[in-house]
């Protein structure tokens, strides 16, 4: 003879989960040798489900509405994909730019100032304005100017003299391009430093 399960039985173990073809779920409990039911349905019309999908049939995930795609994850990936794509478009079109620069020399015997030569490639002829910045040893901006390029030829050197606050320690081109199209590291002058008048002039 088979016994009845106890009341510890009925109320420590869930019932399983059953299908419904209309939508409801009804679930039976025991509590203190009472039954209740319980019914219950979500504002869409599915149930909602305390498993994950992994765990479910696809009938059963399609029911209780987990086999859906949420619109807004949809929506953030669509913003970072043309997010990624617009910043992957900006780098190739700076790196594409036609101009080329190299310091040829550069002379710091000088305190106040750093005298520059620089090759200039471009396409074309048109006007080019370029950013020259002299470093100390602790790569604080001594000096910081920009210098224009004239039309001419393609390939064309030229001189800077450069007024610094202090000893320049390195010298370097930070870019070239068309008048107001320069996309370059600012001054970074020390706090309540002033940049210096450019160009240099005895």
């Amino acid at each position: 003879m088979t016994s009845t399960p106890s009341a510890t039985y009925f109320a420590l173990v869930a019932p399983p989960l059953l299908d419904s073809s209309s939508g409801w779920a009804w679930t039976a409990m025991r509590r203190r040798g009472r039954f209740t039911s319980i019914v219950s349905q979500s504002d869409n019309g599915l149930m909602p489900s305390p498993f994950r999908k992994d765990q479910l049939s696809p009938e059963m995930a399609r029911r209780y509405g987990l086999d859906r795609t949420p619109w807004v994850a949809m929506l953030v990936s669509i913003v970072v994909i043309v997010a990624f794509a617009g910043v992957l478009g900006w780098i190739g079109l700076s790196m594409t730019t036609g101009v080329k620069t190299r310091v040829l020399t550069w002379d710091d015997s000088a305190p106040d100032h750093v005298t520059i030569d620089v090759e200039v490639q471009r396409d074309g002829a048109a006007p080019l304005e370029c950013v020259i910045r002299a470093q100390d040893r602790t790569h604080i901006d001594t000096g910081y100017a920009i210098a224009a390029v004239p039309a001419g030829s393609g390939t064309v050197q030229w001189s800077y003299a450069l007024r610094t606050i202090a000893p320049a320690f390195t010298v370097e081109v930070l870019g070239c391009g068309p008048p107001g199209e320069l996309r370059v590291t600012p001054p970074q002058f020390p706090p309540g430093v002033v940049a210096p008048s450019q160009p240099y002039r005895p």
